[in-house]
């Protein structure tokens, strides 16, 4: 006989949801990983600065 209409509605709509529900993770995934990626790249250009301004025999200083 087949689905009646208001199944075949909650179907389509848990789909859709769904449909939705993923690519709002996959965004904030996204978001995240270019935060990360961010502050990796900070931290790197932080490091090679504070190495460049350090003589050979001062000590690194990391504040």
């Amino acid at each position: 006989m087949g689905l009646e209409p208001i199944a075949l509605a909650m179907v389509v709509i848990w789909g859709w949801a769904e449909a939705v529900m993923a690519v709002a993770v996959a965004k904030a995934v996204a978001v995240i990983k270019l935060f990360i990626d961010v502050l990796l790249m900070v931290s790197s250009f932080e490091s090679l600065e504070k190495r460049s301004r350090s003589d050979g025999n001062e000590p690194l200083r990391l504040f």
